[in-house]
């Protein structure tokens, strides 16, 4: 499960602090963690207009933060407190962050043994990048979650791939003929022809909205949390509808795989 950025920088400022006397615990703090607490400070400084502490620029692990931190003292209480200063101001600022919106992730599970894999990593990724407030890597996985989705919807009933230069409209129109949704079908009642037709809003925008702040172009505006939420789970919520119609037209015998095995 995806953790808020300042729960790992308080996890490696508490276990660097642990091993101040005590080196033989430096086992005990993650490198993985230490270097995501580096990326995570860095990338915050840019974004803010900070500086990046000297030890975080110049010290690679653990090891070396301690080095660097009893540079010129002899004191462990002068140790522990150049970890603290160090931490402690990017944990409030990612705490004040954290709190500005709540994110309550939809939840979605894709069925087994998909043709089109990277669909499990993009739910992942989605609900991880906002957690980790990368609101424009968040929307781009959103869309190509969705994209992922319409392909294996696609390959499951027509047997082909679809072609790779149609876009997410053109996509999600050709999925929806498959699945028997074309909102101008007479047996749809008007409730779900108007649905239907609000879903195919969504994916334009999903669409529109990747380009215009996702960071895979040049940005129109810096996407904040709630564009990024809005996105995610407009994705995941139509994703989810499109796999549940698949198996409900299928069980159903309303459309046939000609998926090649």
């Amino acid at each position: 499960m995806a953790e808020y950025p300042h729960e790992i920088l308080t996890r490696v400022k508490d276990g660097l602090k642990k091993c101040v006397g005590n080196h033989d615990r430096l086992d005990e703090i993650s490198t993985e963690d230490f270097d995501k607490s580096r990326s995570i400070i860095t990338k915050l400084c840019n974004e803010d207009g900070l500086n990046v502490p000297d030890v975080l620029e110049s010290c690679l692990d653990p090891d070396e933060f301690l080095t660097y931190a009893y540079d010129g003292i002899r004191e462990n209480s002068e140790a522990l407190l150049f970890i603290q200063a160090t931490f402690n101001p990017f944990i409030n600022i990612l705490k004040s962050k954290s709190v500005m919106v709540q994110f309550i992730p939809v939840e979605f599970d894709p069925p087994e043994n998909l043709t089109y894999r990277h669909i499990y990593e993009e739910i992942e990724k989605c609900d991880r990048k906002i957690v980790e407030q990368d609101f424009a890597g968040a929307i781009t996985n959103a869309r190509s979650l969705l994209e992922g989705v319409l392909k294996e919807i696609v390959y499951q009933v027509s047997g082909n791939h679809p072609d790779p230069k149609n876009d997410l409209v053109k996509l999600h129109n050709e999925a929806r003929n498959l699945l028997n949704l074309d909102p101008s079908k007479p047996e749809i009642i008007l409730p779900l022809k108007q649905i239907i037709t609000g879903l195919a809003s969504v994916v334009q925008g999903l669409g529109s909205l990747r380009n215009a702040v996702g960071d895979s172009h040049s940005r129109v505006y810096e996407p904040s949390a709630h564009h990024a939420i809005l996105a995610v789970n407009s994705a995941k919520t139509l994703s989810s509808f499109l796999f549940s119609t698949y198996e409900y037209q299928k069980t159903r015998g309303r459309i046939i795989e000609n998926k090649v095995t």
